[in-house]
């Protein structure tokens, strides 16, 4: 027996919507970017030449992928910043290490408490004055 077009169709939908989740499977959460240096998003680096628009982590088994979106206020041009890698977790810490990057990100460690994730990111490492606080909220 034929499957009724509709039903057919909405199957097709339902599949494409779930391949444009990026695969996400039931052990992959994704935190989204809500402040740098406790200020909202978008964030003005006056240190540096950037407005810092967004950004999403995704863990998802021990791996992450990381994406920051950002402008250029020097010439307006935008650009993503993309880091993937691996993380392992210890009590409420995770820990990370790149795998790839372009622009990389340089994630310094982060503290879990319920839905939200803070984390030190950029410059030139732990207490460098290039670098930013972040809090991600799933």
């Amino acid at each position: 027996m034929p499957i009724p077009r509709r039903r057919a169709a909405r199957t097709v939908i339902l599949l494409a919507l779930l391949a444009a989740c990026g695969g996400q499977g039931p052990g992959a959460t994704v935190y989204r970017l809500r402040q740098l240096n406790d200020a909202p998003v978008p964030y003005v680096d006056t240190l540096g030449c950037c407005i810092y628009q967004g950004a999403n982590l995704r863990l998802d088994n021990g791996d992450y992928d990381v994406r920051l979106w950002f402008q250029n206020r020097l010439n307006g041009l935008s650009d993503t910043a993309i880091e993937l890698g691996n993380y392992r977790v210890s009590a409420d810490s995770l820990f990370f290490t790149p795998t790839t990057a372009n622009l990389p990100l340089s994630l310094h460690g982060a503290t879990r408490a319920g839905d939200t994730l803070r984390l030190k990111l950029g410059g030139n490492g732990p207490g460098a004055i290039d670098q930013f606080s972040a809090l991600f909220v799933r």
